[in-house]
């Protein structure tokens, strides 16, 4: 089950970094406008990476031999003795939700689906965000996520 985690990981964060340089190409190229682009493969991008981050808690969880549900509830709560508990990279990603790049990350994912959530008519064509992340931002969320993913995978002892 891990090794299948571990792969939907890497897919998502696969998926981003198509994205991204197909995002960087067109940019560069001038392809059609930055505000286009930024709306289509710069959402595209936070999704999966929003769905990395979904994934590496299941991967996590699952090495650490540890309830899912459980683990995402310690996560979103201030409970200091059963974050304790927690494994050493599930505590770093809990701080990182609170503060940092996973933070920001997070947040512009809540607002995605926000936005989304508030489109009734299933034919209209609009923003889904109203904030655009610049493809500099967005790579710099992906190259954190990519650094932290390796440095857990180096570092994750097997329990």
């Amino acid at each position: 089950m891990a090794t299948r985690l571990g792969a939907q990981t890497n897919h998502h964060l696969y998926l981003a970094k198509l994205l991204l340089q197909d995002l960087q190409r067109k940019l560069q190229a001038g392809e059609m406008a930055e505000t286009l682009l930024l709306d289509a493969w710069g959402q595209a991008v936070v999704w999966h990476l929003q769905d990395t981050f979904q994934a590496l808690i299941a991967e996590l969880a699952e090495k650490a031999k540890r309830d899912l549900d459980t683990v995402v509830q310690v996560l979103e709560s201030d409970d200091v003795d059963a974050i304790d508990q927690l494994p050493a990279e599930l505590r770093e990603l809990q701080d990182l939700c609170r503060r940092g790049w996973l933070r920001d990350l997070l947040g512009a994912s809540r607002e995605q689906v926000q936005g989304a959530v508030q489109n009734i008519d299933p034919l209209a064509l609009r923003e889904v965000s109203q904030q655009h992340y610049g493809s500099e931002e967005l790579s710099a969320w992906f190259v954190a996520f990519d650094a932290l993913i390796d440095r857990f995978r180096e570092t994750t002892i097997e329990y």
